[in-house]
């Protein structure tokens, strides 16, 4: 499964340009009331990623619950490589309905 579609790669690179901006103007960016674009996750075990921007090299940021849940950058294109046995890859979840961050965490948290 082609995890990041085009849309999806928009939309995740049109947020890292908004990050990218307030970071260039000293403005604060709280991403606790952000929607994540995408939820990626392991079909077979621990691991599940909210990303909500991606810069030029791949590499997203977002919130993960791996065992503990945490904010920070993943290589997509190397999530996109992984086998998780089976026969099967990392996964993006089809029917996700976007919460913000905040609601992400206290729910997975």
């Amino acid at each position: 499964m082609k995890l990041i579609t085009k849309e999806i790669e928009r939309k995740l690179k049109a947020n890292q340009a908004m990050m990218d901006e307030a970071d260039e103007k000293g403005m604060d960016f709280s991403i606790a009331d952000r929607q994540p674009v995408v939820k990626l996750f392991n079909p077979v075990g621990a691991g599940t990623w909210f990303l909500f921007s991606m810069n030029e090299a791949g590499h997203a940021f977002g919130w993960a619950k791996i065992s503990d849940g945490e904010y920070g950058w993943v290589d997509v294109n190397t999530l996109q490589k992984i086998d998780v046995g089976f026969d099967l890859g990392i996964e993006r979840d089809l029917h996700y309905t976007p919460l913000t961050f905040k609601e992400t965490a206290e729910m997975w948290g």
